[in-house]
């Protein structure tokens, strides 16, 4: 997931997931392995570990792109969360958001 405060500070429109991440994958491929090599190699200690991370990093990105599902939420149904009244405490490792998409009807846990 994007860091969007972070992008938001740059000046960066987040509101459409789907243009940002086509404007992320022209940007990433103007970018030449050989600018790549040169700004990673002073991080990191094993060389061997960046020449193979160039010769994959495209393909894994692209694969990735493809995988990352951005659904367009069209209503919120529910949100249900755990309280312990004995202390009062709300458990935010415990929610459960019930939506509908405009790709498909859920129902997201944490």
């Amino acid at each position: 997931m994007p860091d969007f405060d972070y992008l938001i500070a740059k000046g960066i429109d987040v509101k459409d997931l789907r243009a940002l991440f086509d404007k992320l994958t022209l940007q990433m491929n103007k970018v030449s392995d050989e600018i790549l090599n040169m700004i990673f190699f002073r991080y990191f200690l094993d060389q061997t570990f960046i020449e193979n991370w160039l010769k994959n990093w495209r393909e894994s990105y692209l694969q990735l792109l493809k995988e990352y599902k951005i659904n367009t939420i069209t209503e919120l149904e529910s949100i249900k969360g755990h309280q312990d009244f004995m202390t009062d405490i709300f458990f935010l490792s415990s929610f459960g958001i019930r939506r509908k998409t405009a790709e498909r009807f859920g129902l997201l846990y944490n």
